[in-house]
């Protein structure tokens, strides 16, 4: 199978505004597929064994999101380094790249592997997780950690495709690998009564088979990139390189996901029934986020290809093409999603949903999903500028924003006490679309103030191409 790549880096303003949406589009399709893994071990668990162990398994949602948010920052590295090295049309430092980047995939899957198991009773704590579904959530987190690994080099493999314009063969892969762990969750779960050890091999197999087909068809399909697995090892500055973005995006992966597992610890002190509502909408927003955090992935690679090539006209007008397309996704996706809540949470719960557990889901979703194009808008400015190779000033203005601002909000503006006016689900809430318009403005502020010293990189990145070209 020969997917041809896109050249990044050609084209008029409409053509680039067709290719980044027609680029993005399978990224979206890879994310949504990603969260269908968990909303189907969400919706397979409650449907065979009940409100207790869904609790367990959405209990561990903000974890999760913490470590695959990891692994998709170090690997937006590779993407990044590996469009910027296709652009200058550097093919020999775009191969050393790729085999660096699969073995700091495996190294820190592994790494992660072995620390989370044997912490897994303590992270748990850590967040109040209820005592009634504890050691559920403990043997849900222990096995699902032995699919980190496996994640990673999906990611990894993913981004390679990606920073040299093929988009579409992560989504292949993904798609072959849903379709296995969906059968594999029904079968696990409902056959062998598993019950929710069963979600987590479901995970495993699932990825096993993705991470296959990603070396399959590096060694296969020879865009670019020319394959082979007797070169695979770290080789020093292109592995720096890949680290010099990648650490920074990992770290601001792992900073949103702390602030939203600090927020979990207070949505856990709630009860199992709003720790359900909370992982069932964390779930249906998920669509939403993905299909902007798609735009903004995707664009960093366009971004970054232009970069390398010297493409000062085309990196001008991509600030505004990916802002805009990722924004008007948001919007579309947000306020779709917000219409069709009802049958989706009837659809998440087997239709046993009440009156109450409705609303409580309303009152969550009208208020972020309106509003979650803020969102798009500041994770389209951060890829933005790690495209233009400043990936830790804007990890530093996450921090402050989603992590130290949202900490502040669970301390001091929202009230553990039940007898107060602040402590409501509503106001825990409201921190982040704040936090998100905060965050976003810095973004750009940070952007005006560097966007000369960039233009005169580009405009040396052009040269150098030249130079090389003749």
């Amino acid at each position: 199978m020969q997917i041809k790549s896109m050249d990044l880096t050609s084209g008029s303003t409409k053509t680039l505004i067709q290719k980044v949406i027609l680029y993005s589009l399978p990224l979206v399709l890879v994310g949504c597929l990603e969260i269908l893994f968990s909303t189907f071990d969400l919706i397979v668990i409650e449907g065979a064994e009940g409100e207790i162990s869904a609790a367990a398994v959405g209990a561990n949602a903000a974890l999760i999101s913490l470590l695959t948010n990891v692994f998709i920052g170090l690997s937006t590295g590779e993407n990044v380094i590996i469009a910027k090295y296709y652009g200058e049309n550097e093919k020999d430092k775009a191969e050393k790249a790729c085999y660096s980047g699969l073995v700091l995939a495996f190294l820190s899957g592994i790494l992660v592997l072995l620390v989370g198991y044997f912490c897994s009773p303590y992270l748990l704590r850590l967040q109040k997780v209820d005592g009634s579904y504890f050691d559920l959530a403990v043997q849900y987190l222990r096995t699902y950690f032995f699919a980190l690994p496996l994640i990673s080099i999906y990611n990894f493999g993913s981004a390679i495709f990606r920073g040299t314009g093929n988009s579409r063969m992560p989504l292949i892969f993904l798609g072959i690998a849903g379709g296995l762990h969906i059968a594999l969750n029904y079968l696990f779960v409902y056959v062998f009564r598993l019950s929710v050890t069963g979600t987590g091999l479901s995970s495993i197999c699932s990825y096993s088979v993705a991470a296959i087909l990603v070396f399959v068809f590096l060694k296969r399909n020879r865009n670019f990139i020319d394959f082979h697995f007797r070169k695979i090892r770290l080789y020093p500055e292109e592995t720096l390189e890949i680290l010099k973005v990648g650490i920074p995006s990992g770290l601001q992966g792992m900073v949103f996901a702390v602030s939203n597992m600090i927020l979990q610890t207070s949505v856990n002190t709630w009860g199992s029934q709003i720790v359900e509502v909370n992982a069932d909408c964390e779930s249906i927003e998920n669509f939403c986020y993905t299909s902007m955090f798609a735009v903004a992935q995707g664009g960093s690679a366009f971004v970054s290809a232009n970069y390398g090539k010297g493409e000062k006209k085309n990196v001008r007008k991509l600030v505004f093409i990916i802002e805009g397309v990722c924004m008007g996704f948001g919007l579309l996706f947000g306020l779709l999603l917000l219409a069709l809540h009802r049958p989706l949470i009837q659809a998440y719960t087997g239709n046993k949903t009440d009156e109450e557990f409705q609303m409580l889901c309303f009152e969550r979703l009208s208020l972020l999903l309106p509003l979650y194009f803020i969102c798009g808008g500041m994770d389209t400015f951060t890829n933005f500028l790690r495209g233009l190779n400043r990936a830790t000033i804007p990890m530093i203005i996450s921090f402050v924003w989603t992590c130290g601002f949202r900490l502040f909000w669970n301390f001091c503006v929202y009230s553990p006490d039940p007898a107060s006016e602040f402590h409501s689900t509503l106001l825990l809430y409201a921190c982040y679309p704040v936090s998100w318009l905060c965050s976003l403005g810095c973004q750009i502020v940070y952007y005006f103030l560097v966007r000369q010293n960039v233009y005169k990189e580009i405009e040396q990145n052009a040269i150098l191409y030249l130079q090389e070209s003749k």
